[in-house]
């Protein structure tokens, strides 16, 4: 016999049994005495083969030939290979077999190339029919030839119905001819993606994105169309579009900026609104970093870079800066600059920041008016302090001497006079204190303070009634300033015996008493400057709680409570917690 190793070769066997071993499948050394390998034969599901099975017993018992048996071997070194075995008998003169011959073929490369090509058919099939996808094959006729379970239930039709349809029966928007050309010139392996609607048996159209595919197949090329309904995504898409038109419409009526930074190459993108604030249009501006960084303020730019490089370095939460910038026209205009980095790489360097551009001129000159108003107001105050405080004093020095030497019911009435006129002095000069931003502040407990507040103003028997644990930010010292004037306001116009009552709000606090209230009529003019329904008073109690409130960014209301009295409200308020 030839060696095992060979490709194929061929085997005579005489027709005097072989002795076979007590092993099924051990095949021995025929009875000349040659010596030959022991040979394991096996099926090739692993199986031992039965001796009436085996290929010479068959060719030799029936007489008949044996083609493309197969069978394992396994060499004694452990080597198995498959074997493809044909045989055929050799007959004597009276037509009894007198020998076999058979040839065996080594086909494990075959056989393996076989199963690798069925396992990979098996998973192609599998996800063929367990893919989310619909998938179709049709002809390049365009008649549907398989399709899998997804593009049945899509179209709402079973694999029968489907099966035969030309694929513009399913895609009402093809032209079959120009669909047919397009098949032609497409190679095999050529991908095609598009967009398009499907249409189910109840007229039901939805949109779906399709890549077709050209095929080599034995009995002619076919196209796979894999197509992925997108109903949702355009769902998405357009209410993306729509937040975006909406979102463009607020920035165009708001008349803000945006900018875009990529900070790898340092392009920005403005809108027109950026550009329209300083007087261009977008088509005049470069899009590049330098576009703004030549136009901020050279007094401004250093204060500008050290909050840009803040956020850069992840010290800030947001980029914010105001700024001066020039125009078109070579004026300068303060503008508020306002974003925040939005895109960072592994590690943590920065790619890409948006933001916005906003017009604070119009702000910073009300401010400055504001500040020059105050200005003034202080200096009037002083002057009229000075001015009116010296005569004052002397004439109280007269009064004095006069009080001594002459008793005469005039006198009081001169001594309430000139108490009327400090009273009034010093509220003057209150008021003017009072414009200035509380931009010192520091935890203040309410509760605390009201305490201090109580035992400092003339309260005779009213009560006060605390029910706050809130602790606030403010300047100590006003807020203590803005309580005695309540606490003395509820007094001299709720009477000896009132409650005041002071408590929390969701954003400030409240103080209300049971008082006689605030006219209805009155609620908008109550802290105007020089309004008082008391006689005696100055006016300014109120108009000072105002300017207080208004120093720390707060806002102050009247109204009467269920009790009757006035209630007064102070919101915006940045609390600390309880």
């Amino acid at each position: 016999m030839c060696c095992p190793a060979q490709l194929r070769w061929g085997v005579r066997v005489c027709q005097r049994p072989c002795r076979r071993g007590a092993r099924a499948g051990a095949i021995r050394p025929h009875e000349s005495g040659i010596q030959r390998p022991e040979w394991e034969i096996r099926d090739v599901n692993g199986e031992p083969i039965p001796d009436d099975q085996l290929p010479f017993r068959q060719v030799r018992d029936t007489g008949d030939p044996l083609y493309g048996f197969r069978h394992t071997i396994q060499w004694p070194d452990g080597t198995e290979k498959i074997l493809l075995v044909n045989g055929a008998p050799l007959f004597d003169a009276d037509g009894s077999v007198e020998s076999v011959v058979f040839s065996l073929t080594d086909i494990t490369e075959q056989w393996e190339y076989e199963d690798r090509l069925e396992q990979t058919t098996a998973r192609l099939e599998a996800l063929f029919e367990n893919s989310p996808d619909m998938i179709d094959v049709h002809t390049a006729e365009g008649t549907i030839v398989d399709a899998n379970q997804q593009f049945c239930e899509a179209l709402n039709q079973s694999p029968e119905e489907l099966l035969g349809q030309k694929v513009w029966e399913v895609d009402r928007g093809l032209d079959p001819e120009t669909v047919q050309e397009t098949w032609e010139w497409m190679d095999v392996g050529d991908r095609i993606e598009l967009e398009t609607e499907f249409t189910t048996n109840d007229g039901t159209s939805f949109p779906v994105e399709v890549h077709l595919t050209r095929l080599p197949l034995e009995d002619g090329d076919r196209f796979m169309a894999v197509s992925r309904d997108i109903t949702e995504q355009k769902q998405r898409l357009q209410e993306i579009k729509s937040l975006k038109e909406r979102l463009e419409l607020a920035i165009e009526g708001a008349n803000v900026g945006v900018w875009d930074w990529d900070m790898t190459t340092d392009a920005v993108e403005y809108n027109e609104q950026w550009a329209e604030m300083l007087g261009y249009t977008l088509e005049e501006l470069d899009p590049h970093l330098r576009t703004w960084e030549s136009r901020v303020h050279p007094d401004d730019i250093e204060a500008v870079n050290a909050a840009l490089d803040a956020h850069i370095e992840q010290k800030t939460e947001y980029y914010d800066s105001q700024h001066r910038m020039q125009t078109a026209d070579g004026e300068w205009k303060w503008i508020r600059d306002l974003g925040r980095i939005v895109e960072r790489d592994n590690d943590g360097e920065p790619l890409r920041a948006v933001g916005i551009h906003v017009d604070i001129d119009e702000t910073k000159q009300h401010q400055r008016e504001l500040e020059q108003k105050s200005e003034r107001l202080e200096e009037f105050a002083s002057i009229v302090s000075h001015d009116l405080r010296n005569p004052l004093g002397v004439a109280s020095g007269y009064l004095e001497f006069v009080d001594d030497e002459c008793d005469s019911p005039y006198i009081e009435d001169i001594e309430q006079a000139h108490e009327r006129m400090e009273a009034l002095i010093e509220g003057l000069l209150t008021l003017a204190r009072e414009g200035k931003s509380a931009s010192e502040q520091t935890p203040v407990t309410l509760a605390d303070l009201l305490a201090e507040c109580w035992d400092t103003v003339d309260t005779v028997d009213a009560s006060l009634t605390l029910e706050t644990n809130q602790t606030i930010m403010a300047d100590e010292c006003r807020l203590k300033q803005l309580f005695e004037n309540l606490i003395r306001n509820a007094v001299e116009h709720g009477g000896s015996d009132v409650t005041i009552t002071v408590g929390d709000l969701d954003n400030g606090f409240y103080i209300e008493d049971t008082g006689i209230g605030v006219p209805e009529a009155d609620a908008e003019t109550v802290f105007e400057a020089g309004y008082s329904t008391n006689t005696g008073g100055n006016g300014f109690g109120l108009s000072i709680i105002r300017r207080i409130a208004e120093a720390h960014g707060w806002d102050v209301s009247v109204t009467n409570c269920s009790a009757g009295g006035a209630r007064f409200e102070v919101t915006n308020v940045e609390s600390t917690g309880a």
